[in-house]
C-alpha cells in the first residue's frame, strides 16, 4: 500500500444505546514540547465523526459516543484487528461531551479532535503523515478516506480510496480550506486532503452529507496552531529510514546490530500472527470445555420441560458469540483449514438453535454430543502451535539479542528513557524466546514418549520389551526430569518407569502389579504433557504480546516508518 493511504485509518464510534457513527482519520506524529520521549502516532479526525445524533435528529451534533474503535489501513475489518481509542482531552480541554448547541454548529474550524490509540505498537510506530503543508495551500488536491464507510470494504479489508478527481483550491476562510468541485460521500469525513503534486497534508475533509459541508477541510494551519497552544509539536514522518546514526545510549555499531535483528524479526511477523490465531482458538476450545457440563444439564432440563427454553437459549446465544470469535481467529491463520473443526462448531450451534426452536429432543442429544467432543481438538491445535513456534527459530533470535544487549551500556553518558525501555523489552523478549526453545525441546520429547506409550497401551501383559523404543522413552523421561529438577511430577514419572522395568524382572513366582504400574505411568505422563502444553501456551501468549511492543520499539530504534 502506498502513501498517503498508509496514513488513513477507519473510525467507528458507538454507544450502548445503539447510536453509531463512522468516518476516516489521518495518522499524525506529535510530541510534547520539552519532552525527550520519542514522538507518538495519533489520529486526527472530525469531531462530528465521534458524535451521535442530536435530539433534533442531526447526525454528528449529539453527545460524544463512548466507545471508539479504529482500524489501520490494509487490515481486516473484524474485532481481532480493531483497536480502541480515546479523545485526547488535553489538546481540546473545552470540548463538550454533551450535545452541540445550535450556536456552535456552524463553527467548522473547530470540527476536529485528536484520538490516542490504545495500542503500544501502533502509537509508537504506525506510519503517519510525512509532511504538513506550511504557508502555501494553493494547488490541486485529492481526498483519501472511506467513502461509503464499511460498505466500501472489499472482501472485508480496510482499504482506503482516493477521490478519482482532483479539486482546485478556492480559498481559506476562518480556518477552513474551501475547494472547487462536487461533493463527496459520507464515510470520508475526517479523511486526509493532500496536495496532488507533492502529497503535503493540507487538512481533514469534513463533509457529512452529499449536499452539506461539501469540499470544506479544516486547515492544518488552524489545527497546528491549536496543537502548539496546548504544548504539542507536529513531527513530520520521513518516507525512508536515514542511515544508522549514533544516539545517546546506542552507538552506530549497536544500531547496525539492531537493524540486522529487526530484519530477522520482520521475517517472523507472520508466524507471530499465526501463533496469535492458534492461541485464540485454543482459548475458545478451553472455554467450550468449561461449558460442557452446563450444556448437558441445560439440555436435560429442557427435555424435561420443553416449554421452558430460557436456560438452553441463553447458552446457545453464548455459543454463537464464541463461534463468531473462532471464525475471526481463523482469519489470522496461514491456512484456515488447520482449524477445520470451526465449521463443525458453527453447524452444531446452528443446529442447537433449530432443535430448541422446533422442540426436536432427539436431535438435541446428538448435537450436545458433538459440542462435548469438540474440545478434543485441543491436541491438534497444540501441535500446530508448536509447529509455528519452531518456525520462529527462537535460539537464532536469542543469539542476536545477546550481541545487542552487550552493546547497550547505560553507563556511557546520558541514556534516554526510550533506550532504557528498549533494553528492558529486549531482555523480556530474550527470556521468553529462551523459554520457548526449552519448551519446544521438552514438547518433542513428550511427543516421542506419547507415541511409544500409546502403541503399548492396549497390549496384554505389557512389559518394557513390548513398548516400542523403551530405552529412548527412559532417556527422554530422564532428560525431562533433569531439566526440571523441582518438578515433582516429572521426577515421579521417572520413578514409575524404573518401577515398571524392575517389576518386569521379578521371578515368575512373584505377583506382578506391572499392568497397574504401566497404566499409572501413562496417566501421570499425560498429566505432565498437558501441563507442559499449558506452559507452552502461556509463553506463546506472552511472546505474542511482547512481540507487538518490541516491534513498535524496533521501528523507532531503526527509524522505520
Amino acid at each position: 500500500m502506498s502513501y498517503p493511504n498508509t496514513a488513513i485509518w477507519f473510525v467507528e464510534a458507538t454507544s450502548p444505546n445503539g447510536d453509531r457513527s463512522e468516518g476516516s482519520a489521518v495518522a499524525i506524529r506529535l510530541k510534547r514540547q520539552g519532552d525527550q520521549e520519542v514522538p507518538r502516532t495519533y489520529l486526527l479526525t472530525c469531531a462530528h465523526v465521534v458524535r451521535g445524533t442530536s435530539k433534533d435528529r442531526k447526525p454528528g451534533f449529539g453527545p460524544v459516543l463512548s466507545q471508539l474503535r479504529v482500524w489501520a489501513p490494509d487490515t481486516g475489518y473484524n474485532d481481532a484487528q480493531a483497536k480502541t481509542a480515546k479523545i485526547v482531552m488535553k489538546i481540546k480541554p473545552n470540548l463538550t461531551l454533551e450535545e452541540v448547541i445550535q450556536a456552535e454548529r456552524s463553527n467548522a474550524s473547530d470540527d476536529w479532535v485528536v484520538l490516542e490509540i490504545d495500542d503500544p505498537q501502533a502509537s509508537t510506530a504506525a506510519p503517519a503523515v510525512r509532511e504538513w503543508a506550511d504557508s502555501d495551500l494553493t494547488g490541486d488536491f485529492r481526498i483519501y478516506g472511506y467513502p461509503g464507510g464499511t460498505l466500501s470494504f472489499s472482501q472485508g479489508m480496510v482499504n482506503p480510496t482516493r477521490t478519482p478527481d482532483s479539486f482546485s483550491y478556492r480559498d481559506e476562510f476562518q480556518g477552513v480550506v474551501r475547494l472547487l468541485g462536487d461533493g463527496t460521500r459520507p464515510g470520508i469525513s475526517g479523511g486526509g486532503v493532500f496536495r496532488k503534486d507533492d502529497e503535503k497534508f493540507v487538512g481533514i475533509h469534513r463533509a457529512r452529507e452529499d449536499d452539506t459541508l461539501r469540499l470544506n477541510a479544516v486547515s492544518v494551519r488552524t489545527i497546528r496552531q491549536r496543537l502548539e497552544e496546548q504544548g504539542y509539536l507536529v513531527v513530520n514522518s520521513p518516507s525512508r529510514p536515514p542511515a544508522p546514526a549514533a544516539m545517546p545510549g546506542m552507538s552506530p555499531a549497536v544500531k547496525n546490530d539492531v537493524i540486522r535483528f529487526n530484519e530477522k524479526f520482520v521475517q517472523r511477523r507472520e508466524q507471530f500472527r499465526y501463533l496469535s490465531g492458534f492461541k485464540q482458538l485454543h482459548e475458545g476450545l478451553h472455554n467450550l470445555q468449561a461449558k460442557r457440563e452446563a450444556i448437558s444439564q441445560a439440555a436435560e432440563r429442557f427435555k424435561q420441560d420443553p416449554n421452558n427454553p430460557f436456560e438452553i437459549e441463553n447458552i446457545g446465544e453464548d455459543l454463537i458469540e464464541d463461534y463468531k470469535a473462532a471464525v475471526r481467529s481463523t482469519a489470522l491463520l496461514e491456512d484456515p483449514s488447520d482449524a477445520g473443526w470451526v465449521e463443525a462448531y458453527g453447524l452444531a450451534v446452528s443446529a442447537l438453535r433449530n432443535a430448541v426452536t422446533e422442540r426436536d429432543l432427539n436431535a438435541l442429544s446428538s448435537i450436545v454430543e458433538v459440542l462435548r467432543a469438540l474440545p478434543n481438538q485441543q491436541a491438534g491445535l497444540n501441535a500446530e502451535l508448536v509447529r509455528c513456534a519452531k518456525r520462529l527459530k527462537p535460539l537464532e533470535l536469542v543469539n542476536l539479542m545477546d550481541v545487542i544487549l552487550a552493546g547497550l551500556n547505560p553507563d556511557e553518558g546520558f541514556m534516554p528513557t526510550f533506550i532504557a525501555e528498549f533494553r528492558d523489552r529486549l531482555n523480556r523478549f530474550r527470556t521468553l524466546c529462551d523459554n520457548l526453545s526449552v519448551l519446544i525441546k521438552d514438547h518433542d520429547c513428550c511427543q516421542r514418549v506419547e507415541t511409544s506409550l500409546a502403541q503399548a497401551e492396549t497390549v496384554a501383559n505389557v512389559v518394557p520389551a513390548l513398548v516400542p523404543g523403551w530405552d529412548m522413552v527412559k532417556a527422554d523421561l530422564q532428560g525431562l526430569a533433569l531439566r526440571r529438577p523441582t518438578d515433582t511430577l516429572a521426577n515421579r514419572i521417572v520413578q514409575l518407569a524404573a518401577s515398571f522395568e524392575s517389576t518386569a524382572g521379578l521371578s515368575p513366582q512373584v505377583p506382578k502389579p506391572i499392568g497397574n504400574i504401566f497404566a499409572l505411568l501413562i496417566e501421570r505422563f499425560r498429566r505432565f504433557f498437558l501441563t507442559l502444553d499449558e506452559e507452552l501456551l502461556d509463553v506463546t501468549n506472552s511472546l505474542v504480546q511482547e512481540a507487538g511492543i518490541l516491534d513498535a520499539q524496533l521501528r523507532t530504534a531503526t527509524q522505520v516508518n
